[in-house]
């Protein structure tokens, strides 16, 4: 079974290029999975789906997919919020195919008993941490 931690928020061009993702999947360990924290948030372990679910938003979102490379992933259900909230750090070669390593936020929701990305944010940019910080504090990555 393939699980994950979790990281990631939301931009227009990337919910476009999260809604249109395909499906592939990487072994990814989980820690600490299935506890509580002490603000009430749970950490949880995923589906298989819902792995190539989120991994596949984040590739969308990144020159050269096929390099990411997931790692410090966290998925949570966040106590008062909705949806899985997953946070990360996806290691992948830049469009120069330079090695870079960019933090990530996704959220998952289900519709018509199906998971589904409701949003995402990849991106060391100030803009692009926000969502990743805030969601993401409790379980820092790095």
């Amino acid at each position: 079974m393939k699980t994950m931690k979790n990281h990631l928020p939301c931009l227009a061009a990337v919910l476009m290029a999260f809604t249109l993702a395909g499906c592939t999947g990487e072994s990814i360990s989980l820690l600490g999975e299935n506890s509580e924290t002490e603000n009430g948030n749970k950490t949880i372990t995923l589906t298989e789906d819902q792995v190539r679910l989120y991994q596949d938003g984040v590739r969308a979102a990144i020159p050269n997919p096929e390099s990411a490379n997931f790692v410090s992933v966290k998925a949570m259900e966040l106590k008062g919020q909705p949806g899985l909230h997953i946070c990360g750090h996806v290691k992948y070669d830049d469009a120069a195919a330079t090695p870079t390593e960019a933090p990530f936020y996704a959220e998952l929701r289900e519709e018509e008993g199906k998971p589904t990305l409701h949003r995402g944010q990849v991106g060391e940019d100030e803009a692009k941490r926000a969502k990743v910080d805030f969601v993401c504090r409790e379980h820092k990555t790095s």
